[in-house]
């Protein structure tokens, strides 16, 4: 009888095996998943982060190449200048998002003010300066919307099961969108 039991146990051990292999391969699998994810969104908030660098260190120069012709709409250009240096001196994420949205705002004043006077619409600095700043915009655009689809897959995955319970387990916390302009009112 105890030979039989001793048998019927060497036959079940090689399936024990095999589900306690199966299942450490699928938390090392979702562990690392989540790894890959999360380290994926750091990396776009940096190239989003990079972008806005960019516009930080164009938008001066527009301002100095629009005041230079002339003292048009001082209110658009003081605006632009107050609203870059609160973006730059934003402290935590939350701050700096709801700043930069202002300043999308404000760029967009000033490509409206460019636009409405011939004398800096005929300027080759200034439209040299437009066209880097606008195609900046286009790429922090690309940027926000390549890190939120990058947060997506990262915060669902995160959400699911059994990756839920790994990520409670390893303190994987989720990851904040970031809001667009055209969706959200900037003043926020």
């Amino acid at each position: 009888m105890v030979a039989a039991v001793r048998a019927e146990r060497a036959d079940r051990m090689p399936y024990a095996i095999i589900f306690i292999a199966a299942l450490v391969a699928g938390i090392i699998f979702c562990f690392n998943r989540l790894i890959v994810l999360r380290n994926r969104c750091r990396n776009s908030r940096f190239q989003v982060d990079s972008e806005l660098k960019r516009r930080h260190d164009l938008l001066p120069r527009l301002v100095d190449a629009v005041r230079a012709y002339q003292d048009y709409e001082q209110d658009v250009l003081k605006r632009a200048t107050d609203m870059r240096t609160e973006a730059l001196q934003a402290g935590d994420a939350a701050a700096r998002d709801r700043a930069e949205l202002r300043l999308d705002g404000v760029v967009k004043d000033l490509f409206v003010l460019i636009e409405n006077y011939p004398q800096l619409k005929a300027s080759q600095s200034v439209l040299a300066l437009q066209a880097s700043l606008s195609e900046t915009e286009d790429r922090i655009r690309f940027a926000r919307q390549f890190l939120n689809d990058t947060v997506m897959k990262y915060n669902n995955l995160r959400q699911s099961f059994p990756a839920v319970l790994i990520a409670q387990l390893f303190g994987f916390d989720a990851e904040p969108y970031v809001k667009r302009p055209d969706v959200v009112n900037a003043d926020e």
